[in-house]
């Protein structure tokens, strides 16, 4: 059995705008980073709790490089899901 995996990525945009990239492809923008990657952390969790998998949330760094900022797994709704988040 398969794992459904999906990745959302905060990078960088223009020179003041910060983007939502889910599984590299849909993007939504967003005026700074800390908003941005705020809404990654809900959506991956809620999608989390709908479908289940293992969702990571990955924030591009100032100087370029990615750090994984959360992690989700578990199963949907009434199943176990435990959250990883960086302090």
């Amino acid at each position: 059995m398969s794992t459904l995996v999906t990745i959302y990525e905060v990078v960088s945009h223009a020179q003041r705008f910060w983007r939502l990239r889910i599984n590299g492809s849909q993007e939504i923008a967003f005026p700074t980073r800390d908003i941005a990657s705020a809404a990654a952390r809900v959506r991956a969790r809620r999608q989390n709790q709908d479908t289940g998998g293992h969702t990571e949330v990955w924030v591009q760094r100032l100087d370029g490089r990615m750090d994984r900022e959360a992690v989700f797994l578990g199963g949907t709704a009434g199943a176990m899901c435990a959250e990883w988040r960086r302090q």
